[in-house]
C-alpha cells in the first residue's frame, strides 16, 4: 500500500461538486475578469503608479489604493451576497498594525483589500516570479518574505506608520483546517510594538480549493477578531502573542477547520 499517496489524498480537498458546465463558465470568467484587471492594472495604469513614485510618492500609496480599487470591484462582482463581512470598529485598531490572517484560497489577499488599512503584503516567493502579477506586487512596494532583510524593511514600514498583511500559515491550507503558525508576524511585532489584528476567513478554501482549477460557489465569512497587544512582561512575549493569535483564530472557524 502507498501510503504517501493515501495520506496526498487525504489532505486534498472534497469537491463541493461536479465539474458541471456551470463550473466551468464560472472557472473561465473568473480568469478573464481577475485576468483582465492585473493587466489593466500593469499595463494601463502601472506606467502612472511609476511616474507618482517618480514624481514623490516614495511609499507607493497611489499603486496600492488603485490596486485596492479594482480589485474590490472585481470580488465585490464575483462572490456578490456571497461575501459577508462581520461588523468591526476598526477606530480599535491604529494606524499601524499587523494583520493576520488563516489562509484558504489565493483571493485571501483580496478580501483583505476591503479593510480601511493601506497595508503592504508579507509575500512568498512565487508571486514576484510571476508575470504581470510580480510587477504589480513590486509597483505596490510588496514586501518578499525571502529577501535576507525582510525583518529590516518590514520594521520600516511600520516606524513609518504603515501596515502589513500577514499569512503566517505561509501558505494555503489544502484541506481547510489550520495550519502551523510561523513566528515572522509575532516577532516583528514584538520588536517593534505593534498591535496585532486577528482575522478569521472561512468559506474561501470551498470556492477555489488548493491545488484544484475549478472555482465554485462558495459563501465566505470575513471576521475581524480583536486587536492583540504585545506583553512585555510576559516570559516569551513572542509564543505568547502567537498563541493568543490562534487560539482566537481557531475559535472562530468550524470545528472541521479548527486544527
Amino acid at each position: 500500500m502507498n501510503t504517501s499517496n493515501n495520506s496526498s489524498h487525504r489532505a486534498r480537498p472534497q469537491l463541493l461538486e461536479p465539474v458541471r458546465l456551470d463550473v466551468r463558465v464560472r472557472t473561465v470568467a473568473t480568469f478573464i475578469c481577475f485576468g483582465g484587471a492585473l493587466i489593466f492594472l500593469v499595463l494601463v495604469l502601472g506606467p502612472l503608479m511609476a511616474l507618482a513614485h517618480a514624481l514623490g510618492d516614495r511609499d507607493r500609496k497611489v499603486a496600492r489604493r488603485w490596486v485596492r480599487t479594482v480589485y474590490r470591484g472585481v470580488l465585490g462582482w464575483f462572490c456578490g451576497s456571497g461575501l459577508r463581512f462581520e461588523p468591526f470598529d476598526w477606530s480599535q485598531a491604529p494606524e499601524s498594525c499587523i494583520i493576520v490572517a488563516n489562509h484558504q484560497s489565493m483571493m485571501d489577499i483580496l478580501i483583505m483589500y476591503f479593510f480601511p488599512r493601506d497595508a503592504r503584503v508579507w509575500a512568498k516567493d512565487w508571486p514576484f516570479k510571476r508575470p504581470l502579477l510580480g510587477w504589480m506586487m513590486r509597483l505596490c512596494g510588496y514586501l518578499h518574505v525571502d529577501s535576507p532583510d525582510i525583518m529590516e524593511q518590514a520594521e520600516q514600514v511600520l516606524k513609518a506608520g504603515g501596515s502589513l498583511y500577514i499569512f503566517p500559515e505561509g501558505t494555503r491550507s489544502r484541506d481547510g483546517r489550520l495550519g502551523r503558525f510561523h513566528d515572522g508576524a509575532f516577532a516583528l511585532a514584538v520588536r517593534t510594538n505593534t498591535p496585532i489584528v486577528a482575522v478569521a476567513i472561512n468559506g474561501s478554501g470551498r470556492c477555489i480549493p488548493a491545488g484544484y482549477v475549478w472555482v465554485y460557489r462558495s459563501n465566505i465569512t470575513v471576521r475581524v477578531l480583536g486587536v492583540l497587544r504585545p506583553d512585555p512582561t510576559a516570559e516569551k512575549p513572542q509564543a505568547a502573542l502567537k498563541a493568543a493569535t490562534i487560539k482566537l483564530i481557531a475559535a472562530a472557524l468550524p470545528p472541521q477547520n479548527q486544527a
